[in-house]
């Protein structure tokens, strides 16, 4: 019997006990309308009640779980009501640009370090790795406070400095080929076509789509979000939401591709399964790493 019950439990329920957090990811049978069941998970005691739209769940202490590849917080002793749609399938692609499509990183980097150079500020390659997946702005302001400078210089000014980065940088983008695509990259959009799947950029790169253009491959992406429209920048989810929405899908219909630590956190915020290209760096979080994306098979990651 208690076997039996831990098969239903894996199997149908979805719960898997192994990682970090209690993860549900559910899948009850059609001819079942509900189930309810307790649990233990490191301390804590849960008790579930789902069914084929949504899932309620008390816990007696407050605590995190991973629910369809969302992390959810829950409160002691308070129900928490998690829509979802059971067995969604896998509708769209969100990739990242930098490092996953393309490596403009050495360009970011001759940039940038020149700018620095110029207001007697020294960076490294080391350093550098901080500025990936994070907007101009932002990559500014660590380079001053790494510099001890960051009050010298007012917001006109900065956004000046960040200007005479791009456009040496855009400058260097002119040496970008077609055949600076990243290993995988278009096999991956070949297999999404012949399924068709919709495929969407969620970059902080303003540039992404001259970019795309120098690879020739702008036209295989149905949207590229616009950064100067949203409110946030990585981690935070919002990007890869926008990006979710314009392809017409929910975000836990997608699969994201990252190679930064903010921009996984940022998938996983959303509620999306997240592929980590991790060359440089651990990437905490995401759902299956891989050091390129060649050989990847997109039917292989939709039935997940």
């Amino acid at each position: 019997m208690a076997a039996t019950l831990v098969v239903t439990l894996s199997t149908y329920a979805g719960i898997d006990l192994r990682g970090e957090l209690l993860t549900i990811n559910p899948h009850l049978p059609k001819a079942w309308d509900e189930i309810k069941f307790n649990t233990q998970y490191r301390g804590t005691r849960f008790h579930f009640t789902m069914d084929h739209q949504r899932i309620v769940i008390t816990s007696d202490q407050s605590t995190e779980i991973q629910v369809k590849n969302q992390r959810i917080a829950l409160t002691a002793n308070q129900p928490t009501t998690i829509e979802y749609q059971d067995g969604a399938p896998m509708k769209g692609l969100v990739f990242d640009l930098d490092g996953v499509i393309t490596d403009t990183a050495k360009f970011h980097y001759i940039a940038w370090k020149n700018m620095a150079d110029s207001l007697g500020i020294e960076i490294d390659e080391k350093f550098n790795e901080q500025l990936k997946g994070i907007s101009r702005i932002e990559s500014l302001e660590k380079i001053l406070a790494y510099g001890g400078k960051a009050d010298l210089y007012n917001q006109q000014q900065k956004l000046a400095l960040a200007d005479e980065k791009n456009r040496e940088y855009v400058e260097l983008l002119e040496q970008l080929t077609p055949g600076d695509i990243l290993p995988g990259i278009l096999s991956l959009l070949d297999q999404a076509d012949a399924l068709g799947i919709q495929c969407a950029i969620a970059s902080a790169s303003r540039n992404a789509p001259h970019i795309l253009e120098k690879l020739g491959i702008k036209e295989r992406f149905a949207h590229i979000v616009d950064p100067q429209t949203l409110t946030h920048g990585k981690p935070h989810p919002e990007i890869f939401i926008r990006a979710a929405e314009a392809i017409g899908i929910t975000p836990q219909q997608a699969i994201g591709f990252e190679d930064a630590q903010a921009g996984i956190e940022g998938i996983k915020g959303a509620g999306m399964f997240a592929v980590g290209v991790a060359v440089d760096e651990p990437l905490q979080g995401a759902d299956i790493l891989v050091d390129t994306l060649a050989g990847l098979q997109l039917s292989d990651l939709m039935r997940r």
